[in-house]
């Protein structure tokens, strides 16, 4: 297989490869949570005032996800991710339904919250991969400006080197600008990174690379740039690979 097609989408199935499913690890997350959860009556409780009652969708699902031992598995897991979650799940109610407490719990109505999306839509998916630009906000170490300039080169235009590269002079800002431009100017628009997994491996080895500049680094990511350019679909980078 040639180094410049991506191994992971060269084991799909045709009808993968035509569509080129973007891979997030929430997906992974809504796939083991079930297709509908019961509310418990302890999970129904009154408000503030006790004037009346109310079912907390976000507490529902939290003891589900606890049960998935979700913050082992999935310990990166954002706020915002997790409200992806809550938003895949909606209450089946009926408008006129009444609720007797006096009754025991057995006869009480049976209230499902169901899940109405089993994936996340493109559009939300691209702006997790997009997210991952956050990540360069923390670096253990200055970057050399020589490194920086020769990646921004080879993604950036000569005009936005000049006025938000050679203008930034503190190392670790420089990394956080450098990766955030090459994700803006060629990554995103290209949409050939289709994995969160690997977002994130990319921005480590552009930051890699500003820091050290190791030649195997920049090897590896001309190869991926060189991916991009020829329309690739990229699930691996090394040995990433999605949950």
């Amino acid at each position: 297989m040639s180094i410049f097609v991506d191994k992971k989408f060269d084991q799909m199935d045709w009808i993968s490869q035509a569509v080129e499913p973007y891979e997030v690890h929430v997906n992974s997350v809504l796939s083991k949570l079930p297709n509908y959860i019961v509310v418990k009556p302890a999970d129904i409780r009154s408000t503030g005032r006790g004037t009346s009652l109310q079912i907390n969708k976000e507490s529902v699902l939290n003891d589900a996800l606890k049960q998935l031992n979700i913050d082992e598995k999935w310990p990166n897991l954002s706020w915002d991710e997790r409200h992806l979650i809550y938003d895949s799940f909606a209450f089946d109610l009926i408008d006129s339904m009444e609720i007797d407490f006096r009754l025991s719990s057995t006869d009480i109505p049976i209230i499902k919250l169901n899940k109405i999306k089993f994936c996340l839509e493109e559009e939300q998916a691209r702006q997790i991969i997009t997210g991952v630009i956050n990540d360069s906000q923390h670096v253990p170490d200055r970057a050399k400006h020589g490194f920086v300039l020769e990646l921004a080169k080879l993604f950036v235009s000569k005009s936005k080197i000049d006025t938000k590269i050679n203008d930034t002079s503190r190392g670790r800002y420089r990394i956080a600008v450098l990766i955030s431009l090459i994700y803006s100017e060629y990554v995103i628009p290209s949409g050939r990174l289709r994995s969160d997994h690997v977002a994130i491996a990319f921005t480590k080895l552009i930051a890699n690379y500003a820091l050290h500049g190791q030649e195997h680094t920049l090897a590896e990511i001309m190869r991926i740039k060189m991916m991009m350019d020829n329309g690739q679909a990229i699930y691996t980078i090394g040995d990433s690979t999605n949950v």
